[in-house]
Protein backbone atom coordinates (compact mmCIF):
# COMPACT_ATOMS: atom_id res chain seq x y z
CA UNK A 1 0.00 0.00 0.00
CA UNK A 2 1.52 3.49 -1.15
CA UNK A 3 1.17 5.71 1.69
CA UNK A 4 -0.03 9.44 0.42
CA UNK A 5 3.60 10.89 0.68
CA UNK A 6 4.75 8.09 -1.14
CA UNK A 7 2.27 9.02 -3.73
CA UNK A 8 3.20 12.39 -4.03
CA UNK A 9 6.91 11.62 -4.45
CA UNK A 10 6.05 8.95 -7.56
CA UNK A 11 3.45 11.68 -9.16
CA UNK A 12 6.61 14.26 -8.80
CA UNK A 13 8.88 12.18 -10.27
CA UNK A 14 6.56 10.93 -13.40
CA UNK A 15 5.32 14.78 -14.10
CA UNK A 16 9.19 15.46 -14.18
CA UNK A 17 9.61 13.05 -17.21
CA UNK A 18 6.64 14.00 -18.92
CA UNK A 19 6.81 17.38 -18.34
CA UNK A 20 10.58 17.63 -19.82
CA UNK A 21 9.69 15.00 -22.39
CA UNK A 22 7.28 16.97 -23.95
CA UNK A 23 9.76 20.44 -23.59
CA UNK A 24 12.56 18.61 -25.20
CA UNK A 25 10.58 17.11 -27.70
CA UNK A 26 11.38 13.82 -27.01
CA UNK A 27 8.39 12.65 -28.41
CA UNK A 28 4.57 12.88 -27.48
CA UNK A 29 3.16 12.19 -24.07
CA UNK A 30 0.61 9.32 -24.16
CA UNK A 31 0.07 8.85 -20.64
CA UNK A 32 1.56 9.34 -17.34
CA UNK A 33 0.35 7.07 -14.27
CA UNK A 34 1.17 6.71 -10.95
CA UNK A 35 -0.97 3.02 -11.12
CA UNK A 36 1.25 0.77 -10.60
CA UNK A 37 2.14 -1.63 -13.08
CA UNK A 38 4.36 -4.81 -12.77
CA UNK A 39 7.71 -3.70 -11.10
CA UNK A 40 6.89 0.28 -11.61
CA UNK A 41 5.27 2.49 -9.41
CA UNK A 42 4.59 4.62 -12.25
CA UNK A 43 5.27 4.95 -16.03
CA UNK A 44 5.33 8.03 -19.03
CA UNK A 45 4.53 6.32 -22.02
CA UNK A 46 4.97 8.43 -25.19
CA UNK A 47 5.73 8.28 -28.82
CA UNK A 48 8.75 8.74 -30.31
CA UNK A 49 8.94 10.67 -33.55
CA UNK A 50 11.58 7.85 -35.54
CA UNK A 51 12.93 4.89 -34.47
CA UNK A 52 16.85 5.54 -34.70
CA UNK A 53 17.15 9.13 -32.95
CA UNK A 54 20.03 11.73 -33.55
CA UNK A 55 22.43 12.23 -30.73
CA UNK A 56 20.94 16.07 -29.95
CA UNK A 57 17.49 13.13 -29.81
CA UNK A 58 19.33 10.19 -27.86
CA UNK A 59 20.80 13.18 -24.99
CA UNK A 60 17.30 14.73 -25.03
CA UNK A 61 15.58 11.60 -23.91
CA UNK A 62 18.42 11.12 -21.45
CA UNK A 63 18.37 14.19 -19.74
CA UNK A 64 14.10 13.74 -19.43
CA UNK A 65 14.83 10.48 -18.08
CA UNK A 66 16.93 12.27 -15.19
CA UNK A 67 14.65 14.36 -14.84
CA UNK A 68 13.18 11.78 -12.54
CA UNK A 69 16.36 11.85 -10.33
CA UNK A 70 16.79 15.12 -9.71
CA UNK A 71 12.92 16.27 -8.81
CA UNK A 72 13.42 14.14 -5.40
CA UNK A 73 16.09 16.70 -4.06
CA UNK A 74 14.86 19.71 -5.97
CA UNK A 75 10.61 19.39 -5.56
CA UNK A 76 10.95 17.70 -2.69
CA UNK A 77 10.58 14.21 -1.84
CA UNK A 78 12.95 11.12 -1.04
CA UNK A 79 15.42 10.18 -2.99
CA UNK A 80 14.29 7.46 -4.23
CA UNK A 81 15.27 6.21 -8.08
CA UNK A 82 14.97 2.78 -9.12
CA UNK A 83 18.15 0.89 -10.41
CA UNK A 84 16.46 0.42 -13.59
CA UNK A 85 16.21 4.13 -13.99
CA UNK A 86 19.90 4.37 -13.35
CA UNK A 87 20.40 1.25 -15.49
CA UNK A 88 18.54 2.89 -18.46
CA UNK A 89 20.47 6.43 -18.74
CA UNK A 90 23.11 4.47 -18.08
CA UNK A 91 22.37 2.33 -21.46
CA UNK A 92 21.60 5.63 -23.34
CA UNK A 93 24.66 6.93 -22.45
CA UNK A 94 26.76 4.02 -24.18
CA UNK A 95 24.60 4.02 -27.08
CA UNK A 96 24.56 8.05 -27.52
CA UNK A 97 28.69 7.32 -27.15
CA UNK A 98 28.81 4.70 -29.53
CA UNK A 99 27.36 7.05 -32.30
CA UNK A 100 29.47 10.12 -31.68
CA UNK A 101 32.76 8.11 -31.08
CA UNK A 102 32.60 4.22 -32.45
CA UNK A 103 35.82 3.24 -30.18
CA UNK A 104 35.22 4.98 -27.05
CA UNK A 105 35.85 2.20 -25.23
CA UNK A 106 39.35 2.52 -25.97
CA UNK A 107 40.05 5.84 -27.14
CA UNK A 108 37.36 7.92 -23.93
CA UNK A 109 36.19 5.24 -21.81
CA UNK A 110 34.95 8.17 -19.45
CA UNK A 111 32.40 9.92 -22.60
CA UNK A 112 29.20 7.76 -21.06
CA UNK A 113 29.77 9.37 -17.72
CA UNK A 114 30.68 12.44 -18.98
CA UNK A 115 27.08 12.57 -21.01
CA UNK A 116 25.56 11.78 -17.87
CA UNK A 117 26.90 14.22 -15.78
CA UNK A 118 26.20 16.94 -18.72
CA UNK A 119 22.45 15.34 -19.21
CA UNK A 120 21.86 15.12 -15.50
CA UNK A 121 23.06 18.88 -14.78
CA UNK A 122 20.78 19.94 -17.73
CA UNK A 123 17.41 17.80 -16.16
CA UNK A 124 18.75 19.54 -12.89
CA UNK A 125 18.53 23.28 -14.43
CA UNK A 126 15.09 22.57 -16.43
CA UNK A 127 13.08 20.77 -13.36
CA UNK A 128 14.48 24.10 -10.98
CA UNK A 129 13.14 26.49 -14.21
CA UNK A 130 9.97 24.57 -14.21
CA UNK A 131 9.54 23.64 -11.21
CA UNK A 132 5.77 25.32 -10.67
CA UNK A 133 4.90 23.02 -13.75
CA UNK A 134 6.16 20.13 -12.06
CA UNK A 135 4.23 20.49 -9.17
CA UNK A 136 0.79 21.43 -10.16
CA UNK A 137 1.36 18.46 -13.11
CA UNK A 138 2.12 15.60 -9.86
CA UNK A 139 -0.84 17.23 -7.85
CA UNK A 140 -3.25 16.30 -10.00
CA UNK A 141 -1.26 13.15 -10.98
CA UNK A 142 -1.44 12.12 -7.70
CA UNK A 143 -5.55 12.99 -6.89
CA UNK A 144 -6.19 11.54 -10.63
CA UNK A 145 -3.60 7.98 -11.36
CA UNK A 146 -3.13 8.77 -14.64
CA UNK A 147 -3.17 11.88 -17.26
CA UNK A 148 -3.48 11.24 -21.47
CA UNK A 149 -1.19 13.20 -23.25
CA UNK A 150 -3.94 15.94 -23.64
CA UNK A 151 -4.82 16.11 -19.78
CA UNK A 152 -1.10 16.85 -19.64
CA UNK A 153 -1.33 19.55 -22.52
CA UNK A 154 -3.69 21.29 -20.52
CA UNK A 155 -2.42 21.68 -17.46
Amino acid sequence: MTTPAQLQAIATREAAHAVLTELLNVGTVVKVSVVPSGNALGFVHFDTKQSLPTCAELENHITAVFARVCSDTIVGGPDSTSSSTLESVRHMAERLADMQVPDWRRTQPDLPATILKRCQARATELVKAHKDHIIKVAAVLAEKGTLTGEELAAL
